[in-house]
């Protein structure tokens, strides 16, 4: 009876190792790069997040069909619908906000694209990929977005307009061309007035030097 307690709590402590060991493994092999899982954006501006995923498959060519999908945390996939995915036979969640997979997940881009975001997206995200041979929840990556009603300034968030990796809402983007607009129409009104004067000036010179060239002849 000893003897085979002994051999029950070696097998045990022995399989543990191994399952927290395979644990850590499919962690690390299967997950979801972000450049921060907290993005904040104001409500009504749009946001991209560029996201990276990872997975012990290689897809060999374009012609796999490999489908993407961002769902809220606590969704059944399958029963509940995804808020953003490519596949076309799959019913989306209906939000006020448009979310948009932009990434191609032949290539592991996750990269998820919203706009007209509204206070009540708040929440987390998580993503999941399917192809012919394999199927994936990314549980342990999950993205939280945080939609506020101040202007405030965000923590990570890029336009797709401002690039991968670079911070920024689309007001600000616009705020900056307006403000280069303004300078370009700032300056072309001072040539403008400069010119103006500079005329002017030589249609004053011009009659007091008849004016004298003729004072020098009756002399």
């Amino acid at each position: 009876m000893l003897l085979l307690l002994l051999w029950v709590c070696g097998w045990a402590s022995e399989n543990y190792f191994l399952l927290h060991a395979e644990s850590m493994f499919m962690y690390e092999t299967f997950k979801v790069e972000l450049q921060s899982t907290l993005v904040t954006v104001q409500e009504g501006l749009c946001v991209f997040v560029p996201c990276t995923f990872f997975s012990l498959f290689k897809n060999p060519s374009f012609n796999t069909t490999v489908f993407g999908y961002w769902f809220r945390a606590g969704s059944n996939t399958d029963l509940d619908f995804p808020v953003a995915t490519n596949n076309p036979d799959k019913t989306m969640q209906e939000t006020h906000s448009q979310f948009h997979l932009f990434g191609d997940p032949r290539i592991n881009d996750c990269s998820l694209d919203i706009r007209d975001a509204q206070r009540s997206d708040s929440g987390y995200y998580f993503f999941r990929t399917e192809s012919d041979t394999f199927k994936w929840n990314y549980y342990k990556d999950q993205l939280f977005l945080n939609v506020t009603d101040t202007a405030q300034n965000t923590a990570t968030h890029a336009t797709r307009g401002a690039g991968p990796g670079k911070s920024g809402t689309l007001a600000e983007v616009v705020l900056v061309a307006m403000g280069e607009a303004a300078i370009k129409f700032l300056l072309l009104g001072i040539c403008f007035i400069f010119l103006s004067m500079e005329s002017q000036r030589r249609r004053v010179e011009r009659p007091a030097t008849q004016v004298d060239y003729a004072e020098t002849v009756m002399d």
